[in-house]
Order: C-alpha cells, then sequence, then structure tokens
C-alpha cells in the first residue's frame, strides 16, 4: 500500500529527529579538544586553514579532531579541505 504525504513526512521528520538525538549523544564522547574544533566550524563549508586559525590548534590535530568529527555525524568535508558543522 503506497503512503500518504501526511506518512511519508511524519517519518522523515522521526527520522530528522532520530539523527539529532544521535549527534547530541555523540557530542558527548568528544574530548576537549575536539569540542573546540566543532565550536570553531562554521555552518558553512570553510578551508582547513581558516578553521586552524579559529581553533588555535596544529593542523595535524585539527585533521584528527575533525576525522572523528566526520565518524560522529557531526561534520561533513567537501573537496579542497573545506569542512562544515552539520
Amino acid at each position: 500500500m503506497p503512503q500518504t504525504s501526511k506518512e511519508y513526512d511524519f517519518e522523515r521528520l522521526e527520522e530528522g529527529r532520530q539523527r539529532l538525538k544521535k549527534r547530541r549523544e555523540n557530542q558527548a564522547l568528544l574530548t576537549a579538544a575536539e569540542s573546540a574544533v566543532l565550536a570553531a566550524l562554521p555552518e558553512v563549508f570553510t578551508p582547513v586553514d581558516q578553521v586552524a586559525a579559529k581553533a588555535a590548534m596544529p593542523q595535524g590535530q585539527l585533521l584528527a579532531a575533525l576525522t572523528k568529527l566526520e565518524l560522529l555525524d557531526l561534520a561533513e568535508s567537501a573537496p579542497g579541505s573545506r569542512f562544515r558543522k552539520k
């Protein structure tokens, strides 16, 4: 039986709520350095060197934190070493 528009919208809303809940749970797993990187990340794609300057940490440490943030679905990357907060 095909889904109605309202059923589909409700399912999408619930999926979004579950993703948000998971992201909040994942934030509790972060170290202080990873939390600082997350706080320094804007919501638009930004070059990694600008994020490093804002987070005031070496690029190597920053890239390790960004990798973990991506794995925890808290950040995403784009071509050209650009990152943003999800």
